[in-house]
C-alpha cells in the first residue's frame, strides 16, 4: 500500500515539474486573462497537444509574472504598449504592461505560432506537431498609441477579433481602449456649451451660441473648469489603469462657424486662435491631470498649420488632411498640411479619410501602397493616434482586406504587406486568389489615375474598360471558388459595388437583355451580405429589416432607369440626378420619400427628424457655396409667393440658376434649410470653371400652399438636371 502511495506521489510530482503552464500574476486583468485563453487554445491548434499537458513542457510568464521567470531581467525602459517577447529552454516570458503584454500574446500567437486571423470569418491555423520554442528576444512598441478603422453601423467585426488584431479602441476590455475622454470624441465645443453651468458667464462665438470666443478669458476657464468636471465624472471608481487619456476640445462640424469679434480677428489665423485658447485650457489643468492630452482640430476652416502659436505638450492637434483621393504623402498638398502643424505642434492626430463622401455603393479603395507610405509617413512625423474614416463596409470593394492591412500598419508601417496580402488572398478567397489579386491590383491601378483632389471621389474610373475587365475578373473569381461556400460569398460581396454602380448608369452603359439578371445578382449579393456578415445583435434586430426594404426601393429605381429625357433638355449635354445621387453627408433616410409621381419612384422631401417645421409663405430657394467667398456664399436665392410657382401639386421644371458646380455647393428649400442637396457628384469629370444651368424638378404639395389642398404640406425635389452651356 505505501509503495503504491509513493508511487502515485512520485508520479503527481514528476507531472507538476515537467506539465506546461500559462502563469499570470495575481491581480491580473481580464484582458491578460482572455489572451492567456487564446494563447492556449491556439496552441493546441497548431500542435494538438494542450500546453498544460505533462508531456509539453513549455511554462510561459505573462504580464507581470514575468518576474516569476528566474533567469529573465526586464528591462527598465520598457515604454507604454512595448512589449519585449523572450525564451530561454522551454520558457516564454511576454510582458509589458498591461497592452503590452495583451499585444505581444497575440503578437507571439502569429508570428510564431503562424495563425492567421484575416477577418471576423476566417482564420488560419496551422497544423505543426513537431513545433518547439525558438529562441525569441524580440522588443517592438507599437507606431500608434490609438488605432482605429471605422466600420459604421452596423459593426462587422466582434471585440474580441478586434483585440486579436491589436485594434486598442474597440475591444472588450476597458484596460487595453484607448476611448476618448467625455462628452465625446470629436466636435466637443456644443456639448461643453450645454453642460457648462447656466450660472457661468461667459462669451459665445459671434453668429454660433454653441461654440466659444476663443479670445474671453471666462471662456477659457469656463471650458477649463468643465473639463475638470467631466475627467472626475470618468475616473469615479475607475482603476487608474483604466483612466482615459485623450479629451477633445474642439470645434463643431462645418465651415467657418468660429468667433469673428474683433478680438479673435487680432490673431495670425483662425488655427493660431483655436490653438491659443486651448493651449490655455491646457495650462489650467495640467497641474492636477499631468497625464490627460488635450485634443483639438486641425480641420476645415483650422485645417492650415498655425503661424505663430505653437501647441503645448500636452495637447494633440488631429489634423484632417488626408482624403481618398489626397492622401498625405510626402511633397503633396495635404502631407504639407501635416509637415506645416508638426512645427507646431508637438503630439499630432490624424483622421484620415478613406472613403469619399458620394453617397453611393461604388467600387474604390486605397492603394496599398499609398497605405503604407502615409502611415510612414505619419509615423516620421510624430503621429500618435491614426483613425481612419472608412464606412459602409458591406457595399464597396476590400475593406475586409483594407482593415487587415490596417491593423498590421497601425503597429508596424514597415511590415510587408505584399506578403500579407498574398496571405489573405489566398486565405479569404481560396482558389480565387489569382483572380481576387489581379482585380484588386486592377482598381489600385485606376485609383492612382485619379486626379489629385480634396474630398475627390473615384467615379472618374468608372468607364466601359472598367466594368469589362470587373466582370471578367470576378466571373473568373466565382467559377475558382464554386464548392467553397465561404470564398464564394467573399467574391459575391466584391461584386455589389460594381453591379450597383453599372446599374445607376444604364444611360451610359446600357445593359440591354442582361439587365434583369444584373438586378437580381445584385439583389441576392447584398441581401446575403446583409443577412450574413454584421455581428451586431441590436442592429440586425431593429434594421435589417428596413434595410432590406430599401433594397427594393432600389430595385424599383433600377427597373425605370435609364429615364426618359424632358424633351427641353434633348439634344443638350446634360447630367441627370436622381435620389441616389443627391448627398445630404450620406443621410439618405432622413429627406427620401416614396413618391410615384417621381421619375425614380423617390423624392426628397424635408429631414424627418424636424416634426415641427414650420409652413408658411413665403417659400425660401436657391443655391448656396459654403466655400465661396463670403460675399458669394449665396448663389442664388428666391422667395417664392402664390403665383411664383405651379399649384397643380404636379412635378414642374424651375430653373434656379446658372454657375459652376463644386463639392460644397447645394440646393436649399425652405427658410429653416430643413430639406437641402450637395451636388458633389455633379464635379465629375468636368470642367470646375465652366458654368452649368441647374434645373430643378419641384413639386409643392398642402394647403399652407395650395388653396383647397387635402395633401400634406410638402415641398419635393425628385430630379436635378445640369446643363452645360
Amino acid at each position: 500500500m505505501n509503495k503504491i502511495l509513493l508511487s502515485m506521489m512520485l508520479c503527481g510530482v514528476a507531472g507538476s515539474v515537467f506539465a506546461g503552464s500559462i502563469e499570470l500574476a495575481k491581480g491580473a486583468s481580464r484582458a491578460e486573462n482572455a489572451a492567456k485563453q487564446d494563447l492556449a487554445k491556439y496552441y493546441k491548434a497548431v500542435t494538438g497537444k494542450s500546453i498544460y499537458n505533462s508531456d509539453v513542457p513549455v511554462k510561459v510568464y505573462i504580464g507581470k509574472a514575468a518576474d516569476n521567470a528566474k533567469w529573465y531581467k526586464r528591462p527598465a525602459d520598457l515604454k507604454f504598449e512595448e512589449w519585449h517577447i523572450a525564451s530561454k529552454g522551454n520558457e516564454l516570458v511576454i510582458t509589458g504592461d498591461v497592452r503590452g503584454s495583451v499585444w505581444g500574446t497575440y503578437e507571439f500567437i502569429e508570428k510564431y505560432l503562424g495563425c492567421r486571423f484575416l477577418a471576423n470569418d476566417t482564420e488560419i491555423v496551422p497544423k505543426n506537431p513537431a513545433w518547439t520554442l525558438p529562441e525569441i528576444n524580440e522588443r517592438f512598441k507599437p507606431a500608434f498609441i490609438r488605432r482605429e478603422m471605422s466600420s459604421g453601423v452596423p459593426r462587422l467585426n466582434t471585440v474580441d477579433f478586434r483585440m486579436k488584431r491589436k485594434e486598442s479602441v474597440r475591444t472588450r476590455f476597458s484596460e487595453i481602449q484607448m476611448l476618448s475622454g467625455s462628452p465625446h470624441g470629436c466636435h466637443t465645443y456644443w456639448k461643453y456649451i450645454a453642460a457648462i453651468p447656466k450660472t457661468v458667464k461667459f462669451k459665445r462665438a459671434i453668429g454660433n451660441p454653441n461654440a466659444p470666443c476663443y479670445s474671453d478669458p471666462a471662456a477659457r476657464k469656463a471650458f477649463a473648469e468643465q473639463l475638470k468636471r467631466f475627467i472626475e465624472k470618468d475616473r469615479k471608481g475607475v482603476a487608474k489603469d483604466k483612466w482615459r487619456m485623450i479629451y477633445s476640445v474642439d470645434q463643431n462640424d462645418g465651415y467657418g462657424n468660429n468667433c469673428k469679434c474683433s478680438d479673435c480677428a487680432k490673431f495670425p489665423s483662425v488655427s493660431d486662435a483655436n490653438i491659443d485658447f486651448t493651449n490655455a485650457i491646457a495650462e489650467m489643468i495640467e497641474k492636477d491631470y499631468p497625464e490627460v492630452l488635450v485634443q483639438t482640430f486641425a480641420y476645415q476652416h483650422t485645417q492650415q498649420p498655425a503661424k505663430q502659436y505653437k501647441a503645448r505638450k500636452n495637447v494633440i492637434v488631429r489634423t484632417c488632411s488626408s482624403e481618398i483621393t489626397a492622401p498625405a504623402l510626402p511633397g503633396n498638398a495635404q502631407g504639407n498640411i501635416l509637415e506645416g502643424w508638426r512645427k507646431m505642434a508637438h503630439n499630432l492626430a490624424i483622421w484620415a479619410y478613406w472613403k469619399p463622401y458620394a453617397g453611393e455603393e461604388t467600387p474604390y479603395l486605397k492603394p496599398r501602397k499609398v497605405m503604407q507610405k502615409e502611415m510612414q509617413f505619419c509615423r516620421d512625423n510624430g503621429v500618435l493616434t491614426y483613425y481612419a474614416e472608412n464606412e459602409k463596409p458591406y457595399v464597396r470593394n476590400f475593406w475586409p482586406l483594407q482593415y487587415y492591412l490596417f491593423s498590421h500598419l497601425s503597429v508596424n508601417p514597415d511590415c510587408d504587406i505584399e506578403k500579407l496580402s498574398d496571405e489573405f488572398f489566398k486565405g479569404y478567397y481560396g482558389a480565387a486568389a489569382p483572380a481576387m489579386k489581379e482585380y484588386c491590383e486592377y482598381l489600385e491601378k485606376r485609383m492612382l489615375e485619379l486626379p489629385f483632389a480634396v474630398r475627390g471621389n473615384p467615379f472618374g474610373l468608372l468607364d466601359a474598360d472598367f466594368f469589362a475587365t470587373a466582370d471578367k475578373l470576378l466571373d473568373a473569381a466565382e467559377k475558382a471558388a464554386q464548392g467553397d461556400e465561404r470564398s464564394l460569398k467573399h467574391v459575391r460581396w466584391e461584386r455589389i459595388p460594381v453591379d450597383h454602380a453599372r446599374l445607376l448608369r444604364q444611360d451610359k452603359f446600357p445593359l440591354g437583355k442582361a439587365k434583369d439578371a444584373v438586378i437580381k445578382r445584385w439583389l441576392d449579393n447584398s441581401t446575403m451580405v446583409w443577412k450574413n456578415f454584421t455581428v451586431d445583435r441590436k442592429w440586425r434586430k431593429e434594421s435589417l429589416k428596413a434595410t432590406l426594404g430599401n433594397l427594393q426601393n432600389e430595385v424599383k429605381l433600377f427597373k425605370a432607369m435609364p429615364f426618359i429625357i424632358p424633351e427641353q433638355f434633348k439634344g443638350r449635354k446634360i447630367q441627370d440626378f436622381h435620389w441616389p445621387d443627391f448627398d445630404p453627408w450620406g443621410a439618405h433616410s432622413r429627406y427620401v420619400v416614396d413618391d410615384p409621381e417621381a421619375a425614380s419612384g423617390r423624392a426628397f422631401g424635408f429631414d424627418k427628424r424636424k416634426k415641427n417645421l414650420e409652413h408658411t409663405l413665403p417659400i425660401h430657394i436657391g443655391l448656396y457655396d459654403s466655400t465661396a467667398p463670403k460675399d458669394k456664399k449665396l448663389v442664388a436665392q428666391y422667395q417664392w409667393n402664390k403665383g411664383d410657382y405651379a399649384t397643380d401639386e404636379k412635378y414642374h421644371w424651375v430653373k434656379l440658376g446658372t454657375t459652376v458646380i463644386t463639392q460644397n455647393l447645394r440646393i436649399y428649400w425652405h427658410k429653416s434649410w430643413a430639406a437641402r442637396i450637395y451636388m458633389r457628384k455633379g464635379i465629375i469629370g468636368i470642367d470646375q470653371n465652366f458654368p452649368k444651368e441647374i434645373w430643378a424638378s419641384i413639386k409643392v404639395t398642402g394647403p399652407a400652399y395650395v388653396d383647397g389642398s387635402t395633401k400634406p404640406n410638402g415641398i419635393f425635389i425628385e430630379r436635378v438636371i445640369l446643363v452645360e452651356k
